[in-house]
């Protein structure tokens, strides 16, 4: 569960308490944040700073038919075979270097970048990392250049896929289905908020960590090369909360809010400010 310094906004075993005694997601969310409209929005995408890879200048895919590997600034298109056990990017001081690993060996490929390099193609990308452990993230996964020579890792999906990776993360997936919408709703209010104040210089909207709110992938392996390892990330009943409430937000003068969660507010949310988190009892 996420936790906050001030318990403000949505408390998450609250809702199940509601939900439990038959409130919607509507009335839930309604409740906790005040004062707000609720809003139907489309599905933008979403850039995810990635935690998981702890390595500076490496970063490891596991090749899948139909994936392609783009550099971003130049449209370049690296032709690599799937034969491949994994896919490198690393970094130095020159820029973005592509590499490809086979049972024999490492193989260069020619050229010096400036990317971001992006990964993409079927339904998921498997980033590998140094211990050899794996998890799958939707859509895409951008690697990019911060600093002289250190990377960031960041998937790129749309909204509604990745609260699918949130929601199982933020509250447990055998909660009631009116608890999870709400939270799928509060967690998608959230991340519209940060999408809408990120910087233009970072390069990501959102962090997968509880300085911003827990996003876990798809899925996980303890071998990246063997699929029999698999932990799935995402469950059916988080899912479906999310397609329930699909683009469902709370606004507040026509823009997303800033939807603070937490664990439990004790019966009782703090004013933190916004006329929609204040100070009120939920008995």
């Amino acid at each position: 569960f996420r936790r906050v310094l001030f318990r403000s906004g949505l408390s998450q075993y609250g809702a199940q308490g509601a939900a439990s005694i038959g409130k919607t997601a509507d009335v839930i969310t309604a409740t906790y944040y005040p004062n707000t409209a609720r809003a139907v929005q489309g599905n933008p995408s979403m850039r995810v700073l990635l935690s998981t890879d702890s390595r500076t200048t490496t970063r490891e895919f596991v090749p899948a038919a139909g994936q392609v590997m783009k550099d971003l600034a130049t449209a370049k298109t690296f032709t690599l075979p799937t034969t491949a056990l994994r896919w490198r990017v690393t970094s130095d001081s020159n820029g973005l270097h592509v590499s490809y690993v086979t049972s024999a060996g490492t193989t260069a490929v020619a050229g010096t970048y400036a990317g971001p390099i992006q990964v993409s193609g079927g339904s998921v990308v498997r980033v590998r990392f140094s211990s050899g452990a794996g998890r799958d993230y939707r859509s895409s996964v951008r690697v990019l250049r911060s600093g002289t020579s250190s990377l960031r890792s960041i998937a790129v999906m749309p909204m509604e896929s990745y609260l699918y990776g949130v929601v199982p993360r933020e509250s447990s997936s055998s909660w009631a289905a009116a608890a999870l919408q709400a939270q799928s709703i509060a967690a998608r209010s959230y991340s519209q908020y940060k999408r809408d104040h990120a910087s233009s210089s970072q390069g990501y909207d959102i962090c997968d960590t509880t300085q911003c709110q827990v996003f876990g992938g798809t899925a996980s392996y303890t071998n990246a090369n063997d699929s029999t390892t698999r932990k799935a990330l995402e469950a059916t009943s988080t899912n479906n909360a999310v397609n329930a409430t699909a683009g469902v937000i709370h606004t507040y003068g026509g823009k997303a809010i800033f939807a603070e969660f937490s664990a439990s507010n004790g019966r009782w949310s703090t004013d933190s400010g916004p006329p929609y988190l204040v100070a009120k009892a939920h008995p």
